[in-house]
């Protein structure tokens, strides 16, 4: 696996349970209305193709390109340096709660933000490493049926 696959396989561990153990990822403080079981990847459907309460909580990571490229010397020689930018799409079901819902979406972009930029969650990758994740901005589009997706801009460093 190269370490671009790795930095964006590790944000999805970071933010989002294991499916078949329900353990790991974010834990959300808000456990009424949206998923209680936490954050889940989605890579089957895309979010706006989620009916319903499907699309609560689940997230998709989106390479939006490369930001930058350079290098870096080392004792062993240059690296290539590389920033590029994701979007960590997270949909939910707001229903008849929407302006509730709203806040929830900002504790949990903040509970998100928090935890990705701690080094010690960032992932071991074997062709190089991750420097940093760090957040840039988000917005929230209404995508209809009462469905709301919060995409957070996140800039990623890697070196390999």
């Amino acid at each position: 696996m190269g370490t671009a696959n790795c930095a964006i396989q590790g944000l999805y561990n970071i933010i989002c349970r294991d499916v078949d153990y329900s353990t790991g990822g974010c834990d959300p403080s808000e456990l009424v209305y949206h998923n209680d079981g936490g954050f889940y990847r989605e890579d089957r459907i895309a979010l706006e193709d989620l009916a319903g309460a499907g699309i609560d909580r689940k997230v998709q990571i989106v390479y939006k390109g490369t930001e930058s490229w350079g290098a870096l010397t080392n004792g062993n020689g240059a690296k290539k340096q590389q920033t590029f930018i994701v979007s960590v799409d997270v949909g939910y079901f707001v229903n008849d709660h929407q302006f509730i819902s709203e806040s929830i979406i900002a504790d949990d972009e903040g509970l998100i933000g928090r935890r990705i930029i701690q080094q010690q969650y960032w992932p071991t990758c074997v062709a190089g490493c991750v420097q940093g994740y760090t957040p840039v901005s988000s917005q929230t589009v209404d995508i209809g049926g009462n469905r709301l997706i919060n995409q957070i801009t996140v800039r990623v460093m890697i070196y390999g």
